[in-house]
């Protein structure tokens, strides 16, 4: 019973989170004092917002579902709330979401480890833990099941352009 309603207080805190980092989105563009600030800004149609809580990496497969429904939905903006794997997602997503080919022409080790030419779509970057520090890395670790391997897609591109930490 405690476990359930820690479970719950946690999800209720992830959402909190989210409509914080929303709210201060529009309050951004509202208060956007410069042309360039404003031109970004109004260029935002839609968020991919990554929510989940969980303990192991993404897999392709899973990043290539969420880039899809990204794709399918216009997004041009990441927010990532979670773990490090959470932020690792939210950080492929964003530099797929620039870059044209698959996944795995730029995965380490399994694929074909090309560089990515275009900056990452911002993303916005929330942990929920302590000590990865994915918030502040240029790679996003994947786990390559049918090698039994962790793999990277790294670039300096793929720094997140905000991480929002609060120990609250």
């Amino acid at each position: 019973r405690t476990q359930e309603v820690s479970d719950i207080t946690s999800r209720v805190s992830l959402h909190a989170a989210v409509r914080e980092v929303l709210e201060a989105l529009k309050t951004l563009r509202a208060q956007a004092a410069s042309d360039r600030a404003q031109q970004v800004l109004e260029g935002l149609r839609q968020l991919l917002v990554i929510l989940e809580d969980r303990s192991r990496d993404f897999t392709r497969n899973e990043i290539e579902a969420r880039l899809a429904a990204a794709r399918e939905a216009g997004a041009d903006l990441v927010v990532a709330v979670g773990g490090g794997s959470v932020i690792d997602a939210g950080k492929a997503v964003a530099a797929m979401l620039a870059n044209d080919g698959a996944l795995s022409d730029y995965l380490e080790i399994v694929g074909q480890g090309r560089a990515l030419t275009q900056p990452s779509r911002p993303c916005i970057a929330v942990p929920t833990t302590a000590g990865t520090g994915a918030e502040v890395t240029r790679n996003a670790v994947l786990s390559a099941a049918s090698h039994e391997v962790k793999v990277s897609l790294r670039s300096p591109f793929m720094m997140p352009c905000v991480a929002i930490v609060d120990p609250e």
